[in-house]
């Protein structure tokens, strides 16, 4: 339709070739409206349908030819065929050119640019002296705008998009006007005009572009203060529905009340008992590592935490994360994948290990298992993939390690993988507990001060667990 639109523009400002009848031919490329009233259109004439009976050359014979010849047109834009299409609806080259819809469209741009110019000094002046609109259609109507008034008309449009856009788009910008005026430069007076519509596109693009660059960059100024006051509004309003007995925080404690636990049995590495004494001082870190063993705690319950209604369950959702639980069941079920896949892994390496396996660059953390765990991460994420097409996965690529491998030793790798999922399986718990950890200190770490600047210590630690591999598939 947008295109529809430029070329109906286009097309009301071109006056077509054909003066009377006996131009319309056959072939020839017309512009003719649908009715006897509205917009011309392009199309072709495909078939003259004479009046035989009026050839004479008195006055009523021409007047009866004109009145009684009619026309078959095709019209361009939809190939749509209509028949005995009278003379009258024909537009000649000496019918008057309709400069309205092109000043709509003037009154239109000058609009915009007002609307992207600073309120302040003399820019909207500048633009309302220079786009005067009286001015405009009195030269239009005397065909005395073209060369150098449209140059200069064009000039102060380009001008002002210059002027007002964000400065990286200036360059693109210079370059489509520089290749604009040579084209505009081919033609004058009436051709010129026809290449306005062009320009007024470009502008309607151009101001959107900058009226969008204008609102980011309001938002970029605002976002700090929007942020900090938007966890302002979300806490008073929170506040309030806590004081007014809509919120209750019955699941909260509980989530609270499991880190407790944890931490009282030891927590992580054994310093529970010192994140517990650093909460009763106050201790932000000691609060920051308190929250971060509760969510951990969450994260392992065996219940998905994105079930529909899992927030209305004695000891379900946090009230404080109910936004979160798909975040959270989604961080589960990565953590999942990297015990698991660790597992497997481990599974095979202990099996070619006891058949005189041994891995070029042991103890770096790269080589062939680093390529094993990632076509394993593929595998368990992509659907209808099941625990025996990894079984088969692992077998295979042990033989292909181990090409003595016996048949005894397969079977055996096939076995203890299939019980790798077992909740009671030695390496399976292991893997889990270095995940729990590394997501603790994940979470700890979302405080830069805790760990360290860029985040060293923690990729370190990461390193440490055994799960380097994972970096890369989880961001770094």
């Amino acid at each position: 339709m947008k295109k529809v639109f430029w070329d109906r523009l286009v097309v009301s400002l071109t006056l077509p070739t054909q003066v009377e009848l006996k131009d319309f031919v056959e072939g020839a490329e017309v512009q003719v409206r649908y009715g006897d009233r509205g917009a011309f259109y392009s199309g072709k004439i495909v078939k003259v349908n004479r009046d035989e009976e009026s050839d004479g050359d008195d006055e009523d014979d021409v007047r009866a030819k004109w009145d009684n010849t009619t026309f078959d047109v095709v019209f361009t834009g939809d190939n749509v065929v209509q028949k005995n299409v009278p003379f009258k609806w024909f537009r000649t080259a000496n019918d008057p050119v309709d400069y309205k819809p092109l000043l709509a469209l003037i009154e239109e741009v000058r609009g915009k640019l007002i609307s992207i110019a600073p309120k302040k000094g003399k820019f909207v002046d500048d633009i309302l002296a220079n786009m005067d609109l009286e001015l405009l259609s009195q030269m239009l109507e005397k065909d005395a705008i073209g060369g150098e008034s449209l140059q200069n008309l064009v000039n102060f449009i380009a001008h002002q998009i210059l002027q007002f856009q964000a400065p990286v788009r200036n360059k693109k910008t210079a370059a489509w006007i520089k290749e604009y005026m040579e084209e505009l430069n081919d033609g004058g007076g009436a051709a010129a005009v026809t290449k306005l519509p062009r320009l007024l596109e470009w502008v309607f693009e151009r101001v959107d572009e900058t009226q969008k660059d204008i609102a980011n960059s309001h938002i970029d100024m605002l976002r700090p203060k929007l942020k900090e006051s938007g966890k302002e509004y979300e806490r008073e309003r929170f506040d309030q529905r806590l004081e007014s007995g809509q919120l209750r925080l019955t699941n909260t404690k509980i989530f609270l009340q499991g880190s407790l636990d944890f931490l009282a049995r030891g927590g992580f590495d054994e310093k529970g008992g010192q994140v517990l004494l650093g909460c009763a001082k106050r201790d932000p870190q000691a609060t920051l590592m308190f929250v971060a063993s509760a969510v951990v705690q969450l994260l392992r319950r065996p219940v998905r935490l994105d079930t529909p209604g899992y927030e209305t369950y004695e000891g379900g959702i946090p009230e404080t994360l109910l936004w979160d639980c798909k975040k959270l069941a989604e961080l589960r079920d990565a953590m999942d994948g990297v015990a698991l896949i660790s597992t497997m892994v481990m599974l095979l390496r202990q099996v070619l290990a006891r058949n005189g396996y041994r891995e070029e660059g042991a103890g770096g953390g790269g080589g062939v298992f680093d390529g094993i765990q990632k076509k394993l991460n593929i595998l368990i994420k992509s659907n209808g993939v099941r625990l025996p097409d990894l079984e088969a996965f692992l077998v295979a690529k042990a033989k292909e390690l181990c090409p003595g491998l016996p048949d005894t030793e397969q079977e055996s790798l096939a076995h203890i993988i299939r019980n790798s999922l077992d909740a009671e399986n030695a390496v399976f718990k292991l893997m889990n507990k270095r995940v729990d950890k590394l997501v603790f200190e994940c979470l700890v770490f979302m405080k830069k001060e805790v760990w360290g600047r860029d985040g060293e210590q923690l990729k370190n630690k990461i390193v440490a667990s055994g799960f380097r591999g994972f970096l890369g598939d989880r961001g770094g």
